[in-house]
């Protein structure tokens, strides 16, 4: 299944439509780039449509499919859309930024996490056999 968008889109359709095909990612869209960390300030209003936040939108779509890596995925929707995104990866209760491996595949990204996931529920709990106070 491959995802297509279009400037008529709300962000938060985008983001659902990725979600359900990639259960353990999930893209996100920020204001600027940064090499720094991303904070709830930076994140667009996922309502707003592609084409009211980006001039390039008017005429490009961006189709995504598992195959591709992280960083075309991300530079496709900068250079076609004009549109900063970053493709997080769950991690137990968290989300991790993608960026040291970028050049996985989304299929390779989502079943790393599908992974970890089955690790942690696998693992018994620790009982902890030292004295307590």
């Amino acid at each position: 299944m491959e995802i297509k968008i279009t400037p008529n889109m709300k962000l938060s359709e985008i983001q659902d439509l990725f979600q359900k095909r990639f259960n353990f990612l999930k893209i996100e869209f920020f204001k600027t780039k940064k090499d720094a960390e991303y904070t709830a300030d930076d994140i667009l209003d996922p309502q707003r449509k592609i084409s009211a936040l980006s001039e390039n939108a008017s005429t490009d779509s961006v189709e995504i499919t598992g195959l591709m890596k992280v960083s075309d995925v991300e530079k496709d929707i900068s250079d076609k859309l004009g549109l900063h995104v970053e493709i997080f990866r769950k991690s137990g209760k968290v989300w991790l930024k993608t960026s040291s491996s970028d050049h996985w595949t989304l299929v390779e990204q989502n079943a790393r996490a599908q992974e970890y996931e089955k690790e942690l529920e696998i693992k018994p709990e620790q009982t902890d056999w030292r004295e307590q106070e």
